[in-house]
């Protein structure tokens, strides 16, 4: 979307849901268990200076999610 001649404004999101949920084979561990639903935006704004050369200045929203082994409820077993 241009702004004026030489500045364009971009912009978007993404949604992500993300829903995991892992059992232990041991009943009397918790079962371990994500569901998050996340909106995230993106921003940017190109500059024009001439036909060779751009600045653009960008911001965005991101996450990272704990993977299926870090989640899992295992029991942590302690060697004497």
């Amino acid at each position: 979307m241009p702004i004026v001649a030489s500045l364009n404004l971009i912009a978007g999101a993404r949604y992500e849901t993300t829903d995991i949920s892992i059992l232990s084979a041991d009943p009397n561990i918790d079962e371990g268990k994500i569901s998050e639903d996340d909106l995230l935006p993106s921003v940017n704004l190109v500059y024009r200076l001439n036909d060779e050369m751009n600045i653009r200045a960008a911001y965005t929203k991101t996450l990272a999610r704990p993977t299926f082994r870090e989640i899992a409820p295992f029991f942590k077993r302690v060697c004497k």
